[in-house]
């Protein structure tokens, strides 16, 4: 006799039909949830999250490149390649699938300075751009290596391009703590000083961006300096993106300066403020925000809400 008595919801002795097997496509693979950005926890995409989880369970080379990033071994993080493609003979691409078979990658490569927790890089990754980032930050560079991201734990200003020969897409948002409201605003006392020190470096004059009080003001020009570099080395970035907080209308001369050295070296250069919330970001900021492209026409993004 069939007991009729429920237990959680099921009824106990009632023999059940078997759920249909789902099909393979529609499986979804156990995948970490979530990934700290700035000190919030932020839900990651679903796509997204099967590509990280695929990439640790698939990549051999996982440990060796993990180990290069906390001990912050450039070379040796370079000799063990990278699930984002760093090297030749790398097995997985961005997430629009630039590998081709299982020789080697035709992606995108990309350089990130001040790569933080790496939300950019995320971005960058969706439209199959794949790179490394540097990060200074302790708690960052944790973040990025839980999530899986390529990164060189050091000082941006101890690199340049000739470390990373096959960049072709430089991404940067240095600090900004000393331009915003809460800050110093050392940042914004030495603003002309910051547009001095632009004008000079198109000109390849030297800068002591010593000079500028803080040194965090300084960094701002470290993209620049990238910039220039590649430029005279005759491997120059085919594509630059920058951002910076905007919080007053100072920080957007930066890359006014900026716009107008790139443009003397034949960058198409679009400067502007985009807010997150006309994105679908669920966050009310202004950012100042700079792109530019060697090889053709560039414009900033137009809103998907209003």
């Amino acid at each position: 006799m069939h007991c009729r008595t429920r237990r959680h919801d099921r009824v106990v002795g009632v023999q059940e039909p078997r759920p249909r097997p789902r099909p393979a496509a529609a499986r979804r693979t156990p995948a970490p949830a979530r990934v700290r950005r700035c000190g919030r926890p932020g839900v990651l995409g679903p796509g997204v999250r099967r590509v990280l989880h695929r990439r640790r369970r698939r990549d051999p080379r996982q440990g060796l490149l993990l180990a290069c990033a906390a001990d912050g071994d450039l070379r040796g993080l370079l000799r063990a390649g990278c699930p984002r493609g760093l090297s030749g003979g790398c097995r997985l691409g961005g997430l629009r699938g630039a590998c081709q078979g299982w020789g080697g990658c035709r992606v995108t490569r990309a350089i990130h300075l001040f790569a933080g927790p790496g939300g950019l890089e995320l971005g960058a990754e969706a439209v199959g751009v794949s790179g490394v980032g540097i990060e200074w930050d302790a708690n960052a560079v944790a973040t990025r290596v839980a999530a899986g991201l390529a990164t060189v734990h050091g000082d941006v200003r101890r690199y340049g391009p000739a470390d990373f020969p096959d960049a072709t897409v430089l991404t940067a948002g240095p600090p900004c703590q000393t331009y915003t409201v809460a800050g110093s605003g050392a940042g914004r006392q030495a603003m002309a000083d910051v547009l001095g020190a632009v004008k000079a470096m198109g000109a390849r004059t030297a800068v002591d961006s010593g000079l500028l009080g803080d040194e965090r003001t300084g960094l701002v020009l470290e993209p620049l300096r990238w910039i220039l570099a590649a430029l005279d080395s005759g491997r120059p970035y085919t594509a630059v993106v920058l951002e910076q907080v905007q919080q007053v209308q100072q920080v957007q001369q930066v890359w006014n300066a900026y716009a107008e050295v790139l443009r003397v070296e034949g960058y198409s250069v679009a400067t502007g403020v985009l807010r997150t919330e006309q994105f679908g970001v669920p966050q009310t900021r202004r950012r100042a925000v700079l792109v530019a492209r060697l090889d053709g026409p560039v414009a900033l993004p137009e809103p998907s809400r209003r």
